[in-house]
């Protein structure tokens, strides 16, 4: 009897443990994902992130921090990364590619719009140098820092009347007479 218990018991847990939604590639949100780096470089990946530090970039060893937020602020498309310690600077700037899922795309967004951009005081900013990479389905740019980046969409200006718009998102759907 009590070898049956052991194996309900030892199946619920396996049950459990695996979840409704299968697995995840990569480490789950919220996981640290911590290297030293000295003054030779190196690249670290955390799921969708990758981190470029060149040589030079950094005169000490230095414990490099990426963990994964568990809620990505407003206006971000995919998963957004904490990068640490926050405000570290480099002699050299490193550079971070973030890759999307076009699934995520929100209605009006083009993968082509979306850039590397670092959460300031609450607000978005693009990476002056920000790229986007078709080719490998990302966008990058070079980091004066770390603090908390995500691929936000480049701002699109829109004009004229009409009853239904789509951009970055946004969906409004209107009626006037001009």
């Amino acid at each position: 009897m009590r070898g049956h218990v052991v194996r309900w018991v030892t199946l619920c847990v396996v049950v459990l443990a695996c979840g409704r939604e299968g697995p995840r590639n990569g480490p789950e949100p919220g996981a640290v994902v911590s290297v030293a780096v000295d003054g030779r470089g190196g690249t670290i990946e955390h799921g969708r992130l990758t981190l470029t530090i060149p040589p030079g970039a950094l005169a000490d060893p230095t414990s490099i921090t990426v963990r994964e937020a568990l809620e990505a602020p407003w206006g971000a498309v995919g998963p957004v990364f904490d990068l640490g310690p926050d405000g570290l600077t480099f002699a050299v700037p490193p550079t971070i590619s973030i890759a999307y899922d076009e699934s995520e795309m929100p209605a009006g967004v083009e993968p082509a719009a979306l850039r590397v951009a670092v959460l300031e005081h609450g607000v978005w900013q693009h990476l002056p140098d920000g790229e986007h990479r078709a080719d490998e389905g990302s966008a990058a740019g070079e980091l004066e820092h770390f603090s908390t980046y995500g691929l936000v969409p480049l701002a699109d200006e829109t004009s004229g009347v009409g009853d239904h718009f789509e951009l970055n998102g946004i969906v409004v759907d209107t009626s006037a007479n001009v």
